[in-house]
């Protein structure tokens, strides 16, 4: 990237999150070093960047000096709402219906369990909830109304289904899940 957004501290009064500035930083601006972080598996993905003595023209502050933090929880409602998570998690339930009126359990077909089939339930009436949640969203930013907590808590919601979900397509699979090790 040529160009970087920083969240910097400019007034030490008030609250934690007062006296802190959103500003835009040109990455060729004098006194930044940039250093890979490479991974064990030998990628580059991150770097580290320094600053030493690095100035920042005053055009640069996005919104106004010292109310950055504004700005900043206004961008996390577009981050964190960025995604539908309930379409594909439905998916996968509606797969893994499929998948338990065909595959043999210790009580016969995997349907016929009570307990999987109340895991998989409760996970079918949680991502409902959850499309909900993300229609009211998709409405909101619609009509440029802002969508405040309510993409924190989509966020929050969505990745623990992603994880309940996944933790039922494993128990699904059964032996089929283990890691392969030759």
């Amino acid at each position: 990237a040529n160009w970087m957004f920083c969240l910097v501290r400019t007034d030490r009064l008030g609250r934690n999150q007062q006296g802190i500035s959103f500003v835009l930083i040109d990455m060729n601006s004098p006194g930044i070093d940039v250093r890979p972080i490479v991974m064990s598996s030998g990628e580059h993905i991150q770097n580290q960047i320094f600053f030493d003595q690095v100035r920042v023209p005053l055009a640069n502050v996005v919104g106004e000096v010292n109310d950055g933090w504004t700005v900043a929880k206004y961008l996390l409602e577009f981050e964190r709402g960025g995604s539908a998570y309930a379409p594909a998690l439905q998916a996968n339930i509606d797969a893994l219906y499929d998948h338990a009126a065909q595959t043999k359990s210790d009580v016969g077909l995997l349907i016929d369990d009570p307990l999987f089939m109340a895991r998989l339930a409760e996970a079918e009436i949680e991502i409902t909830a959850l499309d909900a949640l993300e229609s009211e969203i998709m409405s909101a930013l619609s009509s440029d109304r802002s969508v405040g907590a309510d993409a924190s808590m989509m966020k929050i919601l969505g990745t623990e289904l992603q994880q309940r979900v996944t933790e039922l397509l494993i128990d699904a699979a059964g032996p089929y899940a283990r890691a392969y090790q030759p």
